[in-house]
């Protein structure tokens, strides 16, 4: 590896069946390793061959540091079967650029066709600005450093206060001195990391040229220092010259980069020639190693290359290592299948056991689930038959294929449509059936009864107790909403059912100007992104409260709260009530795909990969589908019901 500076990728460095590294740098004093993606370790002392243990499919690198110098990588990847794959510092790549909407439209995915290179054909018919970028999202970018001058200073006694020709400095100098050295060709440039980066240039004419003149990749206003008869007045009339523009300096923010200079010039925007307004598709190559990129018109250069296979000759370990590692690889999967049977079974909210004629029911939070006192029972599956007496974990009732469980302790119900009665009065948003239903429900629902709803603008909420907050993140940003209490008790009265009163209710109401910016009780149209963070911010604050309060069953009306059974750790009884089947909090504008999904992901905090698994259907994006599939995975598929045989 010292000897020959071109080698970084090493066949053989990941050995011993991925619990060594096989290093060949003689002379090396130190090296450290990391895995793509990961951090480095400390600096250790070389050695033939270290402990490691490696990954398949995810690559390794390692530098040495000789003589001085730490300019000697390597890296190697392996996959099952000992095959390998691309060495590369970036798990992936994408460039985005002004014809993708910067990665909107297109998100400019980059395949790798070689060791730590990354390639992608794309097709130009002007100038367009491009950056690269490691991640779906900008927390890292790769794009070139402006061009500046670089000036020395005179001795005072220059009476005439001029400026030599300038060194410039910047991504396009590099380039330059690459090219007049004969390091590089003419397609290859240098990109940098640095937050101060801006974006790189890309044209038909399938080369790293920028638009301006003297190969300046900036375009704004710099330092122009007088030579000659040239003055302040001259600055003022001269206007343009056949490469630049100049102008007297204003001093305003605009021509922040122009310093205390009096005049300042700016490179006209041009084309380099009529070759430049055809349309051509061009090769566009990055190394996420070096930071280098290549632009040519030769469309074969972003083919994959073939990857050296591993030294043929047998690796450090010894024959019963492999046959450990070989048995120990093919019970894995195994193993992994019964576990996630077993954690799937421990977590379901219900366990059936079917006969013929009977179904015998077992309730996982027996505890909090079951009142022994009680005589009445809830059907989950909206069964035509009714639950006739109480059942305990041994007794065995006959039922015509209908689910019940025992009334329980409390009930958490969140919706956006309320009625609270307070001392001084009644403060209520209906829209519907719901909002009268949320009414009912305090006055008779049998037991405890936590109410969670969302402050209405023009509202009057201080009959409330403030008692704390709950955090979000909505569209990357870290939300806290405000969280107001109001306890109602019950009491026996002449008209009540069954001869009990109305139930302990307690009201949770949650504070922040994303819901008090609404017009009606539910935004719209759903296509609008502040709607949907309406929604991301309401489903995480019930989570929220679903796991501080700990009820013993969660009540769903309709998709507004749906998405909350995504946020939270514990499963728990759910019910879901349909008021309306036609509103499903769907938006089918287009057939949704990984695009969608990370717009998704961003503005409810959830991985694309969870979104498309669980809010997609039939190419659409669907709020309500979340609590649906929670109910299939967690309670058999009981628990749904709706308020219409229609829906």
């Amino acid at each position: 590896v010292l000897a020959n500076l071109a080698i970084h990728e090493q066949p053989g460095l990941v050995c011993n069946y991925l619990t060594q590294l096989c290093h060949k740098a003689a002379g090396a004093e130190w090296f450290r390793v990391q895995h793509m993606g990961g951090p480095w370790t400390e600096w250790r002392r070389y050695e033939e061959v270290s402990s490691w243990q490696a990954e398949y499919g995810r690559a390794v690198l390692v530098q040495y540091h000789a003589q001085g110098s730490s300019s000697y990588i390597v890296g190697d990847c392996v996959l099952p079967g000992g095959e390998r794959c691309y060495a590369r510092y970036h798990p992936e790549m994408f460039l985005r650029t002004d014809d993708n909407d910067w990665g909107m439209k297109d998100e400019g995915r980059m395949a790798l066709v070689d060791h730590f290179t990354w390639g992608v054909n794309m097709s130009f018919s002007n100038f367009v600005r491009a950056k690269f970028a490691p991640f779906p999202n900008w927390k890292k970018s790769y794009g070139v450093m402006s061009s500046r001058d670089v000036y020395f200073s005179l001795p005072s006694y220059d009476e005439n206060h001029h400026q030599p020709d300038p060194i410039h400095d910047g991504s396009e100098a590099v380039r330059q001195y690459m090219l007049q050295k004969g390091f590089w060709s003419e397609q290859t440039s240098i990109a940098s990391g640095s937050g101060a980066a801006q974006p790189l240039w890309l044209s038909s004419l399938c080369k790293p040229d920028v638009p301006s003149p003297a190969n300046r990749s900036d375009l704004g206003w710099q330092c122009h220092y007088f030579s000659g008869p040239q003055d302040k007045d001259w600055c003022q009339v001269i206007g343009e010259d056949e490469d630049y523009i100049y102008k007297a300096n204003n001093r305003s923010q605009y021509m922040g980069d122009c310093g205390s200079c009096d005049c300042c010039r700016r490179p006209k925007f041009q084309q380099r020639s009529e070759e430049s307004d055809m349309n051509r598709t061009c090769c566009i190559l990055f190394n996420d190693l070096f930071l280098n990129y290549t632009v040519t018109s030769d469309a074969s250069k972003c083919r994959a290359v073939q990857i050296a296979p591993a030294p043929p000759e047998p690796q450090s370990g010894s024959l019963w290592i492999a046959l450990g590692m070989g048995i120990f690889w093919a019970m894995l999967p195994c193993a992994v299948a019964i576990k996630g049977v077993l954690q799937k079974r421990s977590k379901s909210v219900i366990s059936m056991q079917l006969a013929p004629e009977e179904v015998h029911v077992t309730i996982r939070k027996t505890s909090s689930l079951v009142d022994q006192n009680t005589q009445s029972c809830t059907s989950l599956s909206c069964a035509p038959t009714a639950c006739a007496a109480p059942i305990a974990e041994s007794a065995e009732p006959r039922m015509d294929h209908a689910v019940c469980i025992f009334k329980p302790h409390r009930v958490l119900f969140a919706s956006l449509e309320h009625v609270i009665e307070h001392e001084g009065g009644r403060e209520k948003a209906i829209a519907g059936g719901l909002g009268k239903v949320a009414g009912l429900m305090c006055r008779y629902h049998p037991g405890s009864l936590i109410c969670v709803t969302a402050c209405m603008p023009d509202k009057d909420y201080s009959f409330a107790s403030y008692v704390g907050q709950v955090r979000a993140i909505v569209s990357g940003q870290a939300l806290s909403c405000d969280v107001f209490r109001y306890e109602a008790f019950g009491q026996a009265s002449d008209d009540s059912v069954d001869g009990e009163g109305p139930p302990d209710v307690t009201y949770y109401i949650i504070d922040h100007p994303i819901f008090r910016e609404r017009d009606d009780i539910y935004p719209a149209p759903q296509t609008r992104r502040r709607t949907l963070e309406f929604y991301s911010l309401w489903c995480q604050a019930v989570a929220r409260l679903i796991e501080q309060t700990q009820p013993d069953a969660y009540h769903c009306p309709d998709f507004h709260a749906a998405m909350a059974v995504m946020y939270i750790e514990e499963p728990l009884p759910v019910i879901v009530v349909l008021h309306n089947a036609e509103y499903q909090g769907a938006i089918s504008t287009q057939n949704m795909g990984k695009h969608e999904a990370k717009h998704f992901g961003d503005i409810f905090n959830l991985p694309p990969e969870r979104i498309i698994q669980e809010t997609f259907i039939e190419g659409k994006f669907c709020m309500l589908k979340p609590v649906v599939d929670f109910a299939r995975e967690h309670q058999e598929g009981y628990g749904i019901c709706a308020v219409s045989r229609n829906y």
